[in-house]
């Protein structure tokens, strides 16, 4: 007797061809009576969520039944049979239950992706490139908010210099303390044993070896959409990695020119004279209630100080500057949100189809194979030689077209004489 236990894939719980009298079965049971051996079956109940602990615990569920087949039947042959993201949950099997491999005579994958992974090559300076960004991102709010709150009360001029200037150390003092603080805690939790562990276990192309079919039909509509996420997550890994040398590379010349005792003093002005621009600026907006150059060289204003050299210091500094400082803030905006939302937009991605959390896949570099790391041959139907399906699906069509029945046929033939 043989044994097959058959896997379905995601959001296939109804699966027809893993029930009785399917053309998969059909064939299995022929092929096996051809060969000497009666077939029997076995279903994996699983949920057929797009989840990778789903797919694990459907791995543990291959274990139970694998064993529980050896101990009522020793020595019976077993073959495995997952589509999809079902042979997902048999490479998790053969991956976690070593010491089940040996029962295990065969293992057919249809249409199934195997997925590489990695930790990112440059993670450490991505982990400091997020803890700026957010940061950045930090500093922008508290001081819109508070500068909005300003406006909208109307608020007296010493009152709102007094709470701008606050939110701008408050917003500075924070924004530091995210970028050191977040980036090291980040920086940590990557380099952990445990983080990479946790990669080499989720990706499915690192398979041990054994005797494996892989079918897969052309036009194969859930690799292409996996095709498509690899690549817009590439794209977003590439953005983010150009964003993580902006930041690395400020960072170095940062520590550069404070090594000196000229270089402190430079970055203290510098500082200084930011912090005087930012709230002339935030004057010129409640002052005209408007952004506007006209507004500000065909008005006068001053910053009510009561000096007259301040105020006109301070209005030729806004003159001088804002070119400068209008790029380096909008500059440093734009590059926190696309380096964020380049790195959400990857990781969603990896996410939706049930691979790690949000915070393991940013620091994670993914890539979609038709075939496990190794040399392997491969099964692909030709597009002349696919037959409609009865749900339309290419990606169904391994377990329905002659063609591919026929490979399995002789894969279980050539198994079962091994045995």
């Amino acid at each position: 007797m043989v044994a097959f236990i058959l896997v379905h894939g995601t959001f296939a719980t109804h699966a027809s061809w893993v029930k009785n009298g399917s053309p998969i079965r059909q064939t299995l049971e022929a092929i096996s009576t051809h060969c000497g051996q009666l077939a029997k079956f076995e279903v994996v109940k699983w949920s057929g969520k797009n989840r990778g602990v789903d797919r694990i615990k459907a791995s543990a569920e291959i274990a139970r039944l694998t064993e529980k087949i050896t101990h009522s039947e020793p020595g019976e042959p077993i073959i495995l049979i997952g589509h999809s993201h079902g042979g997902s949950a048999l490479a998790y099997f053969l991956k976690a239950f070593p010491d089940l491999r040996p029962s295990i005579k065969g293992c057919i994958f249809l249409s199934t992706p195997f997925v590489a992974m990695r930790l990112r090559p440059q993670a450490s300076a991505l982990a400091r490139a997020i803890g700026a960004a957010l940061g950045v991102i930090l500093f922008f709010v508290t001081t819109a908010l508070v500068g909005y709150f300003c406006w909208k009360f109307k608020l007296e001029r010493g009152v709102a210099v007094s709470l701008i200037s606050f939110s701008f150390l408050f917003g500075s003092a924070a924004a530091i303390a995210v970028w050191t603080r977040g980036s090291s805690w980040l920086k940590r939790s990557i380099e952990v044993d445990a983080f990479k562990n946790r990669i080499s276990d989720t990706q499915t192309a690192n398979l041990p070896q054994a005797s494996f079919l892989f079918v897969r039909a052309s036009g194969d509509e859930a690799a292409a959409l996996l095709s498509a996420s690899q690549f817009v997550s590439w794209c977003m890994s590439n953005l983010a990695g150009l964003a993580s040398a902006v930041v690395v590379f400020a960072a170095r010349e940062l520590l550069r020119i404070n090594k000196s005792g000229w270089g402190r003093v430079l970055l203290m002005i510098s500082a200084v004279i930011l912090t005087v621009w930012f709230l002339a600026i935030t004057l010129i907006r409640l002052e005209f209630h408007s952004w506007t150059w006209g507004d500000f060289v065909g008005r006068g204003w001053d910053i009510g100080t009561g000096y007259p050299v301040v105020d006109k210091f301070a209005s030729y500094l806004v003159l001088l500057l804002s070119p400068f400082f209008v790029a380096l803030v909008l500059g440093s905006f734009a590059y926190s949100f696309l380096m964020l939302s380049s790195l959400t937009v990857g990781a969603v991605a990896l996410r939706l189809f049930g691979w790690m959390s949000i915070k393991e896949a940013i620091f994670t570099d993914f890539s979609v194979e038709p075939l496990p790391y190794g040399h392997y041959d491969l099964i692909h139907i030709d597009w002349s030689e696919q037959s409609p399906d009865e749900i339309g699906l290419n990606h169904s069509r391994t377990y329905l077209n002659p063609v591919a029945l026929d490979q399995i046929a002789k894969f279980v033939s050539s198994t079962l004489r091994r045995v």
